[in-house]
């Protein structure tokens, strides 16, 4: 293989010499008027349309000069400086269109390619459907497939696109009703299906029927469904009769959410609850899993490499995991990958620190507070960028804090109780602006709070504290009462968003009852607008950790279910 990559380069080499002092040219390619002496042999070596037409005895092949139409001679210029030269370099953002075109038109087969690579490696939420479009006209099959692949994998950005509400009903109708699409809900979904049809009322009500055939109506929010139910009854569409008067999915008193088991088709990718860690005696093992609400099934992922030690942290950046802590005397940060299911070590935190926060700002991560046996509590925010593994200390707090929440609202960081030095409890409401990195303390619980857990929805930031009091708070740290959960003392529970409302997941109390283990496996949920509280039917298996669970979007079908005797771990 060796020589024979030699040779070729060598012949290569003499093409192009021979191309460029103008020896031994025998034909004459004519584009717009510009005309190009060429070598017939290598032009039939790397094209099946010259070679079709050298060998055909037609005009051309006689005359020797070949009159092209619909390309550019600067088109047609690159062209043989990427065979006769090898040089890809011709290939950018201004010339790849003309250039993957020319290679369909005079079917160049290593230009394509190089074409097709090009797109491939620049495809993003603005420019996809328009490359997937590109790829489908000119017969790109493997192009057009990666292109439909990422539109799939990146809805819920694709459907925000101005050029989105220009898609033929066909392709939106294949996309919508693709099992692979990828969301965080169904809601999403059906939101850009009566988007797109709002955008030319007139001519596409008559294709509703068609979009909500491909919905799954039982994943929809009651909310949503009402949304559609309504907008199908204005248009007229035939489909109204089958979406009123109730809810596909309406539960029983028990609040099931097992919804595959009614029959009704679902998408293999759901936004999942991912829990890390399982209890076990006086140790954490280093399992992971994630719980398909869907199904009400939950499943194995990729273990953790070790021992994730106690006060860790959890966030969720470009729907991947990290999780920081110290570990056996060791700091760490891992990165969980969800599309190939993975766990990878990353560069640790400059400070090593454990009860501290992971929070996301943009295209960063934030590791807040916390503490270590050597410098206690820490006041120091440093941010971590994930494109290029570096992190970097940007700030400090007013006050340093560990065991303390922290969310973010319009790119300012909420730090909510925790303790100071000397394990003081502390009620202050700081605020770090991830723009000025400078910090203040906005307002004050009237009482301590430590070991709450936050998450903000939209505009506003929810606190969960340890006594079952749920609390709003505003981005200028106005504290509003939102709901009670009656019963409630616990630690080390989760605290997640669905599009049903809040979720509060297990957690542990410090006053075990003598019948129970000292662990909750209930899921409470909060209205995020009421404050409505109703416990609902799904459930952590048991020993399982909820202390810092997460929501992300994964392919269950890819993942093994956890077998019923691990239930009992």
């Amino acid at each position: 293989m060796e020589w024979k990559s030699r040779i070729a380069a060598s012949v290569l080499d003499g093409f192009q010499r021979c191309f460029a002092q103008n020896i031994f040219t025998d034909v004459e390619v004519e584009v717009d008027n510009v005309v190009f002496q060429c070598h017939k042999v290598f032009l039939c070596a790397v094209s099946d349309f010259f070679s079709a037409m050298f060998q055909s005895g037609m005009r051309e092949s006689v005359n020797n000069r070949i009159q092209l139409s619909g390309l550019s001679p600067s088109t047609f210029r690159d062209v043989l400086t990427f065979y006769y030269e090898g040089d890809d370099k011709i290939v950018t953002h201004d010339t790849v269109e003309e250039l993957l075109r020319a290679a369909g038109l005079l079917q160049l087969e290593c230009l394509q390619a190089r074409c097709e690579d090009y797109y491939a490696a620049h495809l993003f939420p603005e420019n996809a459907l328009g490359i997937w479009k590109l790829a489908s006209c000119l017969g790109c099959k493997h192009l057009e497939q990666l292109a439909r692949i990422f539109l799939l994998r990146h809805f819920g950005a694709i459907c925000q696109e101005a050029e989105f509400l220009s898609l033929e009903v066909d392709a939106l109708q294949d996309l919508l009703g693709d099992s692979d699409l990828k969301v965080s809900s169904e809601d999403v979904v059906c939101t850009a299906a009566m988007k797109w049809v709002k955008h030319d009322l007139s001519c596409r009500t008559q294709h509703l029927d068609a979009l909500v055939s491909s919905l799954c109506l039982h994943m929809l929010s009651p909310v949503c469904y009402s949304n559609l139910a309504a907008f199908s009854k204005f248009t007229c569409a035939s489909c109204s009769p089958s979406l009123l008067p109730e809810h596909p999915r309406r539960r029983s008193q028990t609040g099931s959410s097992s919804d595959l088991a009614l029959g009704r088709r679902s998408r293999n990718y759901e936004e999942m609850l991912v829990v890390l860690g399982v209890h076990k005696s006086t140790k954490m093992l280093p399992a992971v899993h994630a719980y398909s609400f869907t199904l009400a099934t939950w499943y194995q992922l990729d273990p953790l490499p070790f021992d994730p030690g106690v006060g860790y942290a959890t966030c969720v950046h470009d729907n991947n995991v990290y999780i920081s802590g110290i570990s056996l005397r060791r700091g760490y940060m891992l990165r969980y990958d969800s599309e190939e299911n993975f766990w990878q070590e990353v560069t640790e935190m400059p400070e090593r620190r454990r009860y501290h926060e992971l929070v996301v700002a943009g295209d960063f991560v934030y590791a807040v507070g916390g503490c270590n046996k050597r410098d206690g509590a820490s006041d120091t925010v440093t941010r971590y960028c994930t494109r290029e593994d570096t992190w970097k200390m940007v700030g400090h707090l007013q006050l340093g804090v560990y065991s303390a929440s922290a969310t973010v609202v319009n790119d300012v960081i909420l730090v909510f109780g925790g303790r100071a030095h000397g394990s003081v409890r502390r009620k202050e409401i700081q605020a770090f602006n991830t723009h000025s990195n400078t910090s203040c303390v906005i307002n004050r619980f009237s009482s301590p709070v430590t070991e709450s857990r936050a998450l903000h929805v939209g505009d506003e930031a929810f606190v969960a504290l340890t006594n079952g009091t749920v609390v709003k708070v505003l981005e200028d740290g106005a504290i509003f009462p939102h709901a009670n959960l009656p019963n409630f003392d616990r630690y080390n529970f989760g605290f997640v968003y669905r599009p049903n409302g809040l979720l509060i997941v297990g957690g542990e109390t410090r006053y075990p009852s003598g019948l129970g283990s000292g662990h909750f496996a209930d899921f409470i949920q909060v209205d995020a607008d009421s404050g409505k509280v109703s416990v609902i039917s799904d459930k952590l298996f048991p020993s399982a950790s909820a202390a810092c669970c997460c929501m992300v979007i994964l392919r269950r079908t890819t993942f093994p279910k956890l077998p019923q005797q691990s239930h009992n771990l």
